[in-house]
């Protein structure tokens, strides 16, 4: 009594704590994976390896074929999924527990800081179930596959020749199969879909707007030029304007003298300079003959 007690109140921090996608996997979890696997599968496969039958009489054969048959029992290695799944979860509740209390005892219910914290725990938690939800799929089709055959042929040893060995309930382990399996693969994408709820897309935009922040600090090229603003103060300290005589001529312009230009050249300068070096020396020369 005093476990289930123990289990209900997890459930409820989990359930009090989740966002709904996150309570809605928590549904899936207890009702058709925890029931199901204590209760619907504890007849099926009860006598799974007793009436495992090899037409051999020879001492350890059938055991050896029915290790290579099912390296794990099936009801075990969804009992480890569910272990292994739900220990994230937990994890996270008793963290939140321990800074909840460490928040009350501080009198500072509103920390921003622990808030930012246990949401990114929280994050962080949900990617972890993700994968090891994954994992454990990929494990599934690895070891067992999509059927539970009626003949299993074996050829390990100690067995001096191929046996035939065969399963009892083939299709009721079928159905079982194909229902786990389909519901790991509903789990992932209610993971998936708790993670875009958490904020996948307002990353993606933060990154956008950090990707366009650092393209906007570079200076713009215009043909191998660069542009200064028009309210720089190298562009009004090297301009005078004077006003014209009349006040429908326009301002005219005198370029201050020693004023370097704002537009300077960044491409083939060096290029530039020694073509004028060239025709330099070619003026020189053509003055020396004459």
């Amino acid at each position: 009594m005093t476990e289930w007690t123990l289990l209900k109140r997890l459930l409820d921090a989990v359930h009090q704590h989740s966002t709904m996608i996150g309570r809605l996997w928590l549904t899936v979890m207890v009702i058709f994976r925890l029931l199901i696997v204590a209760v619907a599968t504890e007849d099926v496969y009860t006598d799974e390896q007793e009436m495992f039958v090899c037409n051999t009489l020879q001492p350890g054969c059938s055991t050896v074929c029915y290790d290579a048959f099912a390296p794990i029992s099936q009801p075990r290695f969804w009992v480890f999924h569910i272990i292994s799944v739900s220990t994230p979860s937990l994890c996270f509740i008793i963290y939140t527990w321990h800074n909840l209390s460490k928040l009350l005892q501080s009198g500072d219910p509103n920390n921003i800081v622990s808030l930012r914290v246990l949401s990114k725990c929280y994050v962080f938690h949900v990617c972890l179930r993700a994968v090891l939800e994954v994992g454990f799929v990929l494990a599934q089709w690895k070891l067992f596959g999509f059927q539970v055959p009626v003949h299993f042929l074996c050829t390990s040893p100690p067995c001096t020749q191929p046996v035939d060995c065969y399963i009892s309930r083939p299709t009721e382990k079928t159905i079982f199969l194909l229902f786990m399996f389909c519901v790991g693969v509903f789990c992932i994408l209610l993971n998936l879909l708790e993670l875009n709820h958490l904020g996948w897309k307002k990353i993606r935009q933060a990154v956008r707007q950090r990707r366009r922040r650092s393209r906007g600090r570079c200076p713009r090229m215009r043909r191998g030029y660069e542009t200064f603003p028009q309210d720089s103060p190298s562009l009004t300290s090297s301009l005078d304007f004077r006003e014209g005589t009349s006040t429908t001529s326009l301002p005219t312009l005198n370029l201050v003298v020693g004023h370097q230009p704002d537009w300077t050249c960044t491409v083939n300068c060096g290029r530039m300079q020694s073509k004028r070096e060239i025709r330099g020396s070619k003026q020189r020369s053509a003055e020396v003959w004459i």
